[in-house]
């Protein structure tokens, strides 16, 4: 332990001792000086500080995104602009949106419509500015999973036999429309 700073400080130099941890560490300073608690006391305000804020991340995160289990009920895909309305049972709901790349409306559980769109993604392959785009990836089956965060949509669906590999996608959420009324 010869290398040890405080061994070599009070070994060579007698008058001169390592500096008291709490002192000169952040423990128990606070912006203006020394923290109103005593030892006991100001490890039960960190734990239950700790606590307070893990359950607000929590709660934060859970709140912030939506896993559901959706129906697509109707899919367009173009590379061009066009007007996409969404359909419901074979009638126009909702007003129309220009759009480009696939677009798709998909029916929540609670038996509204979310109407998401996805145009082409970069995708860097050294062959300039047209050359570096891919069209987005679209599901081949119509019951999926919708991973709502925001004004996006992350879709995901099985590709494999056993259902265990799964490919996804993120869509813009253009609209959410009520349930359409059943005639």
């Amino acid at each position: 332990m010869a290398g040890s700073p405080s061994l070599l400080c009070c070994r060579h130099y007698p008058n001169l001792r390592p500096p008291r941890p709490s002192r000169f560490s952040a423990r128990g300073y606070w912006l203006a000086g020394p923290l109103p608690y005593t030892e006991p006391q100001e490890e039960n305000v960190t734990k239950w500080t700790i606590a307070v804020a893990g359950l607000i991340f929590v709660c934060a995160a859970s709140a912030s995104a939506q896993k559901l289990d959706v129906k697509i009920i109707d899919r367009q895909d173009k590379q061009d602009e066009y007007d996409y309305a969404a359909v419901y049972n074979n009638v126009s709901v909702g007003k129309s949106f220009k759009v480009h790349g696939a677009t798709f409306t998909l029916q929540l559980p609670d038996g509204r419509l979310a109407i998401v769109n996805c145009e082409s993604k970069f995708a860097e392959h050294m062959a300039g500015r047209v050359g570096n785009r891919r069209n987005c990836r679209m599901p081949l089956v119509d019951s999926i999973q919708a991973d709502f965060h925001g004004d996006n949509a992350r879709l995901i669906w099985p590709v494999s036999i056993d259902g265990k590999k799964m490919q996804s996608e993120t869509y813009k959420i253009l609209g959410i429309l009520d349930k359409p009324k059943s005639d």
